[in-house]
């Protein structure tokens, strides 16, 4: 059994499926990694935006061509995830 990662620190990614892909992802995992990749983002461009009910990655969307890179990675990753 593995220890978990000490405080402060991330934890590995999952492992990757026999099939290639990622796993599937908890919503809650989901929301956290856009949190990471995109929090300065939201910040800049939707801060006023209500999160919840998919505002919040509509309005990304919107701002796709002025976001980091790091975020609209997250953002084509979590769109695939979805349409799986």
């Amino acid at each position: 059994m593995m220890a978990p990662a000490p405080a402060g620190t991330a934890a590995a990614p999952p492992a990757m499926e026999a099939s290639g892909s990622m796993p599937r992802m908890s919503p809650r995992d989901e929301m956290r990694l856009m949190r990471e990749a995109c929090g300065r983002d939201y910040r800049t461009y939707c801060q006023g935006v209500k999160t919840g009910g998919g505002h919040a990655i509509t309005c990304l969307e919107a701002n796709a061509a002025s976001l980091t890179p790091g975020c609209r990675k997250a953002l084509v990753a979590m769109k695939g995830r979805a349409g799986n």
